[in-house]
């Protein structure tokens, strides 16, 4: 019989690679093997880590650690492989000559786990879950879920040139998260800020995405 921590990582595993698959094909335009077992260690991971903090923090886990917790695992186990682009695979096809091995995504853990942790801050906050605190009235209120706006603000916060290269906030994020030390709270950091954003500054213009 399953223990009530088994059957959590039961039913999460399967759910997680499906909502893995269909970000790969449907936005990443990407075809690749997931593996079953190393999605069902990463959700006994992710499910003990949160079943500590939910011990020691009782009044809840804040979304951003749910988040962040999800794609730390997700880039330490590497369940997905051999990924490549749709469009590489069609020209392979027609003229009959093998995928060059430079095409493979080999950052593609890394760019779906912080895809799909936008995706978790969006469900928290369709769900009325995303609180910020008014230093001013010391209470917490939700975030105003708007599907529109939220995308705009994901392409907004990742989209940033922070580098004297060129490179975006996500280039920068995937490197590190691939070749640096990189823990679950500097992510939970990071998503908190993003958070903030969503209550705190001024809708961003097409100016400002880029």
């Amino acid at each position: 019989m399953l223990t009530e921590k088994s059957q959590s990582v039961a039913d999460f595993a399967p759910a997680l690679q499906c909502e893995t698959s269909r970000l790969l094909m449907k936005q990443m335009n990407v075809r690749a093997d997931l593996s079953k077992a190393l999605f069902f260690d990463l959700a006994d991971r992710w499910c003990h880590d949160i079943g500590k903090i939910s011990a020691r923090d009782t009044d809840g886990v804040r979304p951003s650690k749910h988040a962040a917790f999800l794609a730390f695992w997700m880039r330490k186990i590497k369940p997905i492989s051999r990924a490549y682009r749709f469009s590489d695979i069609l020209k392979s096809e027609a003229t009959g000559k093998p995928i060059p091995y430079w095409s493979e995504v080999v950052t593609i853990n890394e760019q779906v786990a912080i895809r799909l942790a936008f995706q978790w801050l969006a469900q928290f906050a369709k769900q009325g879950k995303l609180l910020v605190h008014d230093s001013d009235s010391g209470k917490e209120s939700p975030v105003v879920y708007d599907e529109d706006r939220f995308k705009r603000r994901v392409a907004q916060f990742c989209g940033r040139k922070v580098s004297l290269d060129g490179r975006t906030v996500l280039e920068i994020l995937v490197d590190d998260m691939r070749y640096r030390t990189f823990g679950p709270h500097h992510l939970a950091q990071l998503f908190d800020q993003f958070v903030f954003s969503l209550a705190y500054y001024p809708e961003p213009t097409p100016a400002d995405i880029p």
